[in-house]
């Protein structure tokens, strides 16, 4: 796979898991409340949660769309949201489409940004 493939898939994985949040998050003000096993696992207010999850959602659209654009903010974003993404998920959202489409899209987002940005290239002799 060529650098550029890498960086794309990467910020594809992004722009997507960012689409994801953010229209959960619009869904969830819309209506008003969440189901009662996403509220169950929150560490936070429901409200502070769904902003937060807006907020980061359009940070990860917008390093997904640099990344794609083959932008080194761009991955460098990415990289840092992927990596917070691995971390927070996991620990807070044990079920659902959050749960289940986070953690491998952040994954995917992380190896291909970490591959276009350093490339190739082994080290040492």
């Amino acid at each position: 796979m060529d650098r550029a493939t890498a960086g794309k898939a990467g910020g594809l994985s992004l722009l997507s898991l960012g689409i994801v949040e953010v229209v959960g998050g619009l869904l969830a003000l819309a209506v008003g409340d969440a189901a009662p096993e996403i509220r169950e696992t929150l560490p936070w207010e429901m409200g502070f949660a769904l902003w937060l999850g807006l907020v980061y959602g359009a940070a990860r659209i917008a390093a997904g769309y640099g990344a794609m654009k083959m932008k080194k903010w761009g991955m460098a974003a990415g990289v840092v949201l992927s990596v917070e993404t691995i971390i927070v998920v996991p620990s807070v959202f044990t079920s659902g489409v959050v749960g289940g489409l986070a953690a491998p899209l952040a994954l995917i987002s992380l190896f291909g940004l970490l591959y276009s940005l350093l490339g190739p290239d082994t080290i040492g002799p």
